[in-house]
């Protein structure tokens, strides 16, 4: 039988283990255990929210408005701890760990549009732990993009 505790007997007294420090390294390895562990609820509590996302949309494209649909989707995820990186058509600027270009990749800090919102988790008591889901599709407007790349349909034919 494989107990965790099974292989944390204090060892053969040697002199040089103090067990004050023997029992200071179960503690932290106690710890590092008790995180791992958290960390695999979070994952199940993930995935039974997505399974619930996936109920509910059935259930609401069948008998509801696209405005709706979007509402309901929204606060759901706002629910679980998800925020939106972006809304859809809005202006930002661009950070390669936040978005993802569709075709051209722009530098960082640059203007650009938002096609598709992407979105992050955060844990409320730990900001360290926020962790993008999806990048937030973006492209670069016409009018951002430099002289020599704006041709218009005329020039294209000239050539």
């Amino acid at each position: 039988m494989n107990e965790p505790l099974a292989n944390s007997a204090p060892p053969p007294f040697k002199p040089e283990v103090r067990v004050d420090q023997w029992f200071d390294d179960q503690f932290k390895k106690s710890l590092a255990l008790r995180k791992w562990w958290e960390s695999q609820l979070k994952i199940v509590d993930v995935i039974k929210a997505l399974g619930e996302l996936a109920a509910e949309v059935e259930e609401i494209a069948s008998n509801a408005p696209k405005d709706i649909l979007i509402e309901r989707v929204r606060g759901f995820g706002i629910a679980y701890g998800l925020k939106m990186l972006g809304a859809v058509s809005s202006q930002v600027n661009f950070d390669p760990h936040l978005h993802e270009p569709i075709a051209e990749y722009p530098e960082p800090g640059a203007a650009v549009t938002v096609i598709r919102p992407g979105y992050y988790w955060g844990n409320p008591k730990s900001p360290d732990e926020e962790i993008v889901l999806c990048k937030a599709l973006i492209h670069i407007p016409p009018e951002t993009k430099p002289i020599n790349e704006r041709i218009s349909c005329t020039q294209q034919s000239r050539r």
